[in-house]
């Protein structure tokens, strides 16, 4: 879950994926896929603390009256969140409307097993495919997730569990790990030319921010 956000909030996601309820979530695996959502996101929504002032009036009520009846108290404390300068698209609640829809449509085999399916099938895009849920998250999400955390979990499950079949994905690590590179010479190529190149050259404080674009970028990748 901890992918699901920049490098600025992957801590409280990462202790937001401790808190839900996930046996509860697990009894649910033979409802309806609505009705999987609508236990599985209040659930989410209530331990990140993050829902007041998102919605309109009757969707929060709704998400309120549902997230009281699980019985999991725990919740993050709203000072844990960066939230300066965050685009809405971007937003944590944002994520985590869309990560409640990918976990309500794996809930009947598990999120390994999808995985598994998606790579044995589909190779590296199936994995992309399955942890798309726009508009909450994007394909480019998708992928920063496959690369930071679906590809290196699939290889480590593989060599634990000694499963054969996982045993290519290494292949598909490295593979990967040159796309981003491409990309991250993409971007601050793209950076160069929406700054002020003279600028550039002789303005310290221009040079670190071009930098800094490019080093954040990356780090997106890399924090994992």
């Amino acid at each position: 879950m901890e992918a699901l956000g920049f490098r600025i909030n992957q801590t409280p996601f990462r202790l937001l994926a401790n808190l839900p309820p996930y046996m509860t979530f697990h009894r649910h695996r033979n409802e309806p896929y609505e009705t999987r959502v609508a236990v599985i996101e209040p659930s989410l929504m209530s331990a990140s603390v993050l829902l007041p002032g998102l919605m309109s009036s009757p969707r929060k009520s709704q998400q309120e009256r549902l997230a009281r009846k699980s019985r999991r108290s725990r919740k993050l404390r709203f000072e844990e969140w960066t939230l300066f300068r965050v685009r809405p698209n971007n937003h944590p609640a944002q994520r985590i409307f869309g990560f409640a829809r990918v976990l309500a449509r794996s809930t009947v085999v598990g999120l390994t097993a999808v995985f598994k399916k998606a790579i044995l099938q589909q190779n590296v895009s199936g994995v992309i495919e399955a942890l798309e849920e726009r508009p909450s998250i994007d394909r480019i999400r998708a992928q920063e997730m496959t690369v930071n955390v679906a590809l290196s979990y699939l290889h480590s499950f593989g060599v634990i569990s000694e499963d054969l079949q996982l045993g290519f994905v290494s292949q598909w690590v490295s593979v990967v790990e040159g796309l981003v590179a491409i990309r991250v010479r993409s971007e601050v190529r793209r950076e160069y030319w929406r700054a002020d190149r003279p600028a550039i050259h002789q303005n310290g404080e221009a040079t670190a921010r071009l930098v800094a674009s490019s080093e954040t970028f990356r780090g997106t990748y890399r924090e994992f």
